[in-house]
């Protein structure tokens, strides 16, 4: 599975963020590392037109 674009926006806490563009969805990946749990916001483009 190949990632052409991704966009990593602030976490705001918000249930609904503002979209990139039409055609991207927002996937919730969890890292844990030095600075502990992290969970950005990640958009990935599946190439369908939403809002």
């Amino acid at each position: 599975m190949s990632r052409e674009r991704e966009w990593v926006g602030p976490s705001l806490g918000d249930d609904e963020p503002e979209s990139p563009g039409p055609g991207w969805t927002r996937v919730r990946e969890i890292h844990v590392g030095t600075m502990g749990v992290v969970e950005p916001e990640i958009w990935h483009c599946t190439g369908e037109e939403q809002q």
